[in-house]
């Protein structure tokens, strides 16, 4: 195999990461952004993605996050110099009709940004209600099925509320969180969409915001 004549088999992490750098060729993805948006297993990500990093697909950039240095997946040159062809092409999409006006999560405005990053705030500072739960007396009643993880983490109301939500026309369900928290939101999220395929989330960092999207 050389250079020249590498493609990503359909269907696969490599492919499905080409494509989305093919339709968005300025985006960078974090490996967890890629663990959440593909559902691909954490451990995995950088051996899979080998070959098309080394076949000039893909590219890996190193960025200061949070006073942290962090590796980041981006189009590579061969996608940003007019070789996309090599990469699988992804599904046309759909467009509406009646083209509708959208607004992006940069679009939003500082004093939507500030009221977003409050009222996430306050949700987190809210004080638990006290139990008022007594011991009671030996009864007999159904057995009590386990819970999954997904539906007794730490951010299931936040992420239930999300996901609830239709995708319409204006655009996807989207609550902003601070940034500091977004890695512990984005592992809730990768378990979440285990246990819900037909409601899946994403959550990306922009500025000093964490932004959880359905996404499905």
């Amino acid at each position: 195999m050389n250079k020249r004549t590498y493609t990503p088999q359909p269907g696969s992490l490599p492919a499905r990461v080409c494509a989305f750098f093919t339709q968005q060729p300025d985006e960078e993805l974090e490996p967890l952004d890629i663990v959440t948006k593909f559902d691909a297993i954490q451990t995995s990500v950088q051996s899979q993605l080998k070959l098309p990093v080394e076949h000039g697909l893909l590219a890996i950039r190193k960025k200061n996050i949070g006073n942290k240095i962090t590796s980041v997946y981006c189009a590579g040159p061969k996608l940003t110099q007019g070789h996309a062809a090599t990469a699988p092409a992804a599904a046309p999409a759909v467009e509406p009709a009646t083209p509708i006006a959208r607004r992006s999560i940069d679009d939003a405005t500082s004093t939507e940004w500030t009221a977003a990053s409050r009222q996430a705030l306050e949700q987190m500072r809210a004080k638990p209600l006290e139990s008022t739960a007594t011991v009671t007396d030996i009864t007999y009643e159904p057995l009590v099925e386990n819970t999954t993880k997904a539906a007794s983490g730490k951010w299931t109301k936040q992420l239930q509320a999300v996901s609830a939500l239709p995708i319409t026309g204006q655009g996807h369900p989207t609550q902003r969180f601070p940034r500091g928290i977004g890695r512990s939101i984005q592992k809730a999220i990768h378990t979440w969409n285990k246990h819900h395929p037909q409601n899946k989330l994403q959550a990306r960092l922009r500025g000093d915001h964490t932004i959880v999207q359905r996404i499905a």
